[in-house]
């Protein structure tokens, strides 16, 4: 909470976020030498930028949530996400296996992070 109010301007600090995880992939790419497994389709690139766009969403929302709202409710929110992409992955890639280890997992985290903010 204290960063959200030296930065009240959650643009800025999704940007500023976005472009911090941008540069430590680029590095991370580059040290471990992977720059061959990148293959660019049309495909490809629509996702990326579909990907972008929700992603930067999220970020802003995130941001003003925890402007407004409570560190202890929205980090929960925010955390929970093991649980959607769990589901939204058996939705969209039917032929992907969920193991009951991952969806235990998933749920440990989510119960984990609400413990952790709300004690």
């Amino acid at each position: 909470k204290s960063g959200i109010q030296l930065q009240p301007d959650s643009f800025l600090s999704a940007t500023t976020g976005a472009v911090a995880g941008l540069t430590f992939i680029t590095l991370y790419i580059l040290a471990t030498k992977q720059t061959g497994d990148l293959k660019i389709t049309r495909g490809s690139l629509a996702c990326f930028a579909a990907t972008g766009v929700l992603s930067s969403v999220g970020w802003l929302t995130m941001m003003e949530a925890l402007q407004t709202g409570s560190v202890g409710v929205v980090t929960t929110i925010v955390y929970s996400y093991p649980l959607f992409a769990l589901i939204t992955t058996r939705l969209l890639m039917k032929d992907e296996k969920l193991s009951t280890r991952t969806i235990i997992g998933s749920v440990l985290v989510v119960v984990g992070v609400a413990i952790v903010t709300l004690l």
